[in-house]
């Protein structure tokens, strides 16, 4: 894959180091450019209240040996965590139609793995909204290192890093970060991990 796009112009430029992603200037750069755009999703959204969280609830049900979420919670106190208010669960009832205090998250699994290390920390209190932001500055960083492996001028580089980070919905998905937005978020990163790697090599199995 990676000869082919060569031979059509817009594979690796091996000549040039800056274009290609290596070079200690080139990942300074794109380091801050993707600090630059988490800073702007940090301070677009500085109340995240972590209202649709549906990835930690999953992530804290693994973590007590469980496939369904613990639901509907009600708060025992101001500021603890509730779940009642989902609307998009399906709740496990028993033999007999009574309910059993669990519900099936019907979305995929993956963002729930990326916040378990997160919830085995803090628990339900896991601020799920600001790892999105870190997820949509890492995105940016992989968009720039993706841009290091096709044939453009430095210039061209950061220009498409940038309007990927401000200029498409990657920005309103970092700065919200709720249920749905973490999940596109994730799906963006394996994404863009999966084309740069086959853009690096011929290593189509790797990159799926």
């Amino acid at each position: 894959m990676a000869r082919s796009l060569a031979r059509a112009g817009v594979g690796p430029a091996r000549d040039d180091p800056v274009a290609r992603g290596s070079g200690r200037a080139a990942v300074a750069a794109g380091l801050a450019v993707a600090a630059a755009c988490l800073v702007v999703y940090l301070v677009s959204n500085p109340e995240r209240d972590n209202l649709y969280n549906h990835f930690v609830w999953q992530a804290s049900a693994w973590l007590e040996g469980q496939a369904g979420i613990r639901y509907p919670v009600y708060a025992d106190r101001p500021g603890a965590p509730e779940n009642w208010y989902f609307q998009d669960v399906l709740e496990i009832v028993g033999p007999d139609g009574e309910p059993t205090g669990r519900a099936l998250v019907p979305f995929p699994p993956l963002p729930a793995l990326v916040l378990l290390p997160f919830v085995a920390v803090w628990g339900l209190a896991t601020n799920a909204q600001l790892v999105a932001a870190v997820l949509g500055g890492l995105d940016v960083a992989l968009a720039w290192w993706i841009m290091g492996r096709l044939a453009v001028r430095p210039a061209t580089r950061l220009v498409a890093t940038i309007f990927f980070g401000l200029g498409t919905v990657l920005w309103y998905a970092a700065m919200l970060g709720t249920t749905w937005y973490l999940a596109h978020l994730v799906a963006v990163a394996l994404a863009l991990l999966a084309v740069g790697i086959a853009l690096g090599a011929d290593r189509a199995a790797v990159a799926g």
